[in-house]
This record gives structure tokens, sequence and C-alpha cells, in this order.
């Protein structure tokens, strides 16, 4: 909301600029005055902008603070490199254990596999959407990607990556058998299309 009142105000606000300026200078003479009315115009401008994004922004974090449960889990792959994950699920809805805030009943789980240079943060808008809907939502940065070690030009090793995750995925007490979604998008897409589509434990 805040973001589309900036740029419904920024021409607006560029216009009568323009046009004050241009009396300042042309109308009035005064070019020093013109200038710097310019200039401070800019600046407010741009303190406008960062401030709207910023606050925005840390609304959203706020809300997802309250209403949804935040975990970090490390993933060992195959050849021993390590990955990070991240999970979301609904604070309202889960319970507390020994293992963290879990759902007292199983859930189904969503998983993304984010694309080359990328990383899991591009998908936190969805995994906390996701939550809400009463889903376990993760994310994990492929090898050599964000948190993960490795190096991206072992692209071709992300497809055996896939079983790893799925089994950490699977060792959550409120993984819902049968019932995990994968969705990749470039790279991720084709590791989604190949490894997680023949695992069994993939519903799709």
């Amino acid at each position: 909301m805040r973001i589309k009142l900036i740029f419904f105000f920024f021409p607006i606000f560029i216009f009568s600029s323009f046009i004050m300026s241009y009396f300042l200078i042309f109308s009035l003479g005064n070019l020093l005055l013109g200038v710097l009315y310019s200039s401070v115009s800019v600046i407010l401008l741009l303190l406008l902008i960062i401030h709207q994004i910023r606050g925005s922004k840390s609304e959203t974090e706020n809300l997802s603070q309250a209403t949804i449960e935040f975990e970090e889990v490390v993933v060992t792959l195959n050849d021993g490199i390590t990955t990070k994950g991240i999970i979301y699920r609904s604070k309202s809805e889960t319970i507390s254990t020994p293992h963290g805030r879990r759902y007292p009943q199983k859930r189904p789980v969503i998983v993304y596999f984010h694309g080359f240079w990328s990383q899991k943060e591009v998908y936190i808008p969805n995994l906390i959407a996701l939550s809400h809907m009463g889903y376990i939502a993760a994310a994990f940065d492929q090898r050599g990607h964000g948190e993960a070690g490795g190096k991206k030009e072992e692209w071709y090793k992300f497809y055996n990556d896939v079983g790893s995750i799925l089994d950490s995925i699977c060792s959550f007490k409120d993984t819902k058998e049968g019932s995990i979604c994968c969705i990749g998008t470039s790279m991720g897409g084709t590791s989604v299309l190949t490894k997680a589509y023949e695992d069994k434990r993939v519903a799709m």
C-alpha cells in the first residue's frame, strides 16, 4: 500500500517541483534559489522513498514474527557438503515440542528449489503465505549458493542433493507421509522434474 502511494504521488511531486524551479529560475531570475530548491526536492523525494520502502518491509517482518514460527535447519549432502534450509509453520496452529514448535497433526509440506545464482530467501513471501494456510513451507540453498557449501560449477550435483533435502523434510515429526510437493524455478525446476519426480515420497 505504501509503495502504491509513492508511485501515485511521484509524478505529482516531480511536476510541481519542476514548475516551482522553472518559476524561480526563469520568472524571478534567481538561478541559485532555483537550483537549491530542485536539489532539496530531489533529496526529500529519495528520503521519502527509502523511508516508505523500509517501513513497509518492517511491517511485513513484524507480522511474520508474530504469526509464523521460523526454523533453520542444516542438511548434510551425500558428499559431506552442508546446506541450510528455512522452515515456516503457522505459530497459532503449532504446539511446543522437544524439537521446537510442530503441528499437532501431520501436515503437507511444500518445498522450494531455487535457480542458478539465486538463494532460498527469495521464497520467503511464499513461505509466509503458505504457512498461514497450514502447510509446512520450506526452502533450501542449492550447493554453491547462499549459505551452502560447494561450488556453483557443480550444478550437475544439484539433482542428487534433492534426496538429502527430502530426507531432512521427512525427518520432521509433523510431515505428512506422501504429501510433499516440490516446486522449482530454472535449475531448481530441473531438479524437481528429475530426482524429485522419481522419489516416491513426493506427491507432486
